[in-house]
């Protein structure tokens, strides 16, 4: 995947990158990678890191009822697309879907 990551940032085709670039080329272009990730994911990082500041920023200004704990601060991940991972649903979330489902079931 690290070709076609390549290719998009460099503008050529993977095709292109491989008949021009030298294999040693290829491993100093995987080492800066690993120092300063580019492509993708990580514009997904940066995006989800700025939406987290201002949602956390907008949350701060949200007044919070005395003897009430705070808000807890949104995580990056929060943001950032979910791939071949099922979301996790909370107990109360599992229990109020239990009794849409058996209700749905006594109307049929």
């Amino acid at each position: 995947m690290f070709w076609h990551r390549l290719a998009l940032a460099l503008g050529s085709t993977v095709e292109e990158l491989q008949v021009r670039m030298s294999s040693h080329e290829f491993t100093h272009w995987i080492a800066y990678a690993n120092v300063e990730p580019f492509g993708y994911p990580m514009e997904n990082w940066r995006y989800g890191m700025n939406t987290a500041a201002v949602v956390n920023a907008v949350r701060s200004t949200i007044p919070v009822p005395h003897g009430r704990p705070s808000l807890k601060p949104v995580q990056v991940e929060t943001f950032l697309p979910v791939r071949n991972r099922r979301a996790e649903l909370t107990p109360k979330q599992v229990a109020h879907l239990q009794r849409k489902r058996a209700k749905r079931k006594r109307s049929e």
